[in-house]
């Protein structure tokens, strides 16, 4: 089973439906030990999977908001369409170019920056899509300098049991126990790679959306939840029926103006300092 993609080709509609966390970027840069670093050398940050910087703005401001102005941001991605937007935002000014695009896949690949060099690294809503996590985690401890942060926006398979669309794609939880770690697992991940594993922060997540007409269009296209594009694969005529499912609710909304919400705030912050 093939448990990644990169949103080649959706890239567009998954930027509106997948927006950056202000509060992650917050927790993070609070607890991230840069402050002995503001009058030092230029910080040196990776942010993985950095898609179209949907995370990457909410970072700026808040080095900004703590006086960090020297820094650079090196952002990898495996998608070229999410770095045409990224580079499309830098452009516009919306992201500054202290952010450094690079179009790679670093899922169980070395990556291609000099050991111990960094200052902080983050992903944001990565690690599930990574085949060979632990050897990513092993990798961003080579690059990373000691007493540096990894910080991870995620949450564990624990939290994935009774999934709103659960409803409607009755196999979802098959593919998730494939993909995300335990609470147990993941504090192990970071352990065998030289860090330690800090309390997990929990933070509110998204605000509850409508299941009307914008939330079906994210279900057909399966820029929603990447299991979508996973079960649209693997079983073609469960996703068709779980398609059904959504969009006779939302016509059926439609005919009587009452919305449900779909809510799913179980998301955490999960973070390590390198010994």
């Amino acid at each position: 089973m093939e448990i990644t993609h990169s949103y080649e080709g959706i890239s567009r509609v998954y930027s509106r439906v997948r927006r950056g966390t202000p509060r992650f970027a917050a927790f993070m840069i609070s607890h991230a030990g840069l402050d002995g670093n503001q009058f030092g050398s230029p910080l040196t940050i990776v942010e993985l999977g950095v898609g179209s910087g949907q995370q990457t703005e909410f970072v700026e401001k808040q080095l900004a908001s703590v006086g960090i102005s020297r820094f650079k941001i090196l952002a990898y991605d495996k998608s070229s369409d999410q770095l045409v937007l990224l580079k499309e935002r830098i452009k516009k000014g919306e992201i500054s170019d202290k952010v450094i695009p690079v179009q790679y896949n670093f899922d169980g690949k070395p990556l291609p920056v000099e050991s111990e060099s960094v200052d902080l690294i983050y992903m944001a809503w990565v690690l599930h899509h990574l085949s060979y996590q632990q050897a990513v985690i092993n990798e961003i401890a080579r690059i990373v300098r000691k007493g540096a942060r990894l910080f991870m926006y995620q949450v564990t398979v624990d939290a994935m049991k009774n999934h709103p669309l659960d409803e409607y794609f009755p196999t979802k939880y098959k593919y998730d126990k494939k993909r995300y770690p335990s609470r147990s697992r993941l504090k192990q991940l970071f352990i065998n790679a030289g860090f330690t594993f800090k309390r997990p922060h929990a933070i509110r997540g998204d605000d509850p959306k409508l299941i009307d007409r914008t939330f079906l269009e994210g279900i057909k296209n399966t820029s929603f939840d990447s299991v979508l594009k996973i079960i649209k694969d693997n079983e073609p005529r469960v996703f068709a029926e779980g398609v059904a499912r959504v969009e006779k609710e939302v016509e059926q909304s439609e005919s009587t103006g009452n919305y449900r919400l779909y809510v799913h705030n179980r998301r955490k912050v999960f973070w390590g300092i390198k010994l």
